[in-house]
């Protein structure tokens, strides 16, 4: 874990990743979230979306990766999260997490992170 005196409001990390259908198909077994959306080509071409779309918790666990292993690191834990997607991400689509230290409590040992991840080319 980072020591909280070398942690500095705007220090950052992210990471950049593509999910495959594999994915999807290994996190719905995982997590039981079988929504056919994700996992069924043939019934998402019939959606609004024309595509399977990644579940938005696979994604958001990149944000978790970073908090617990980056920034601030280990032994690190969420307390709290607000969770927005505003579009969807297809399948071998990039996406880019960050997570920027926006607030730092010392007294607390406790760090405000603002969290986003965006598509590639977004």
């Amino acid at each position: 874990m980072a020591c909280i005196q070398n942690l500095s409001v705007g220090n950052w990390v992210e990471t950049t990743k593509s999910f495959t259908s594999d994915d999807l198909k290994l996190y719905a077994k995982l997590s039981g979230d079988s929504n056919p959306l994700h996992v069924d080509q043939q019934y998402a071409k019939g959606t609004q979306f024309g595509h399977c779309i990644v579940h938005g918790m696979l994604i958001n666990g990149l944000l978790s990766g970073l908090v617990g292993t980056k920034l601030p690191g280990y032994g690190s834990v969420y307390i709290s999260q607000a969770v927005k997607f505003p579009s969807p991400l297809f399948i071998n689509e990039e996406v880019t997490a960050r997570v920027e230290i926006s607030k730092i409590r010392r007294s607390f040992v406790y760090v405000t992170l603002t969290c986003t991840a965006k598509k590639r080319n977004k």
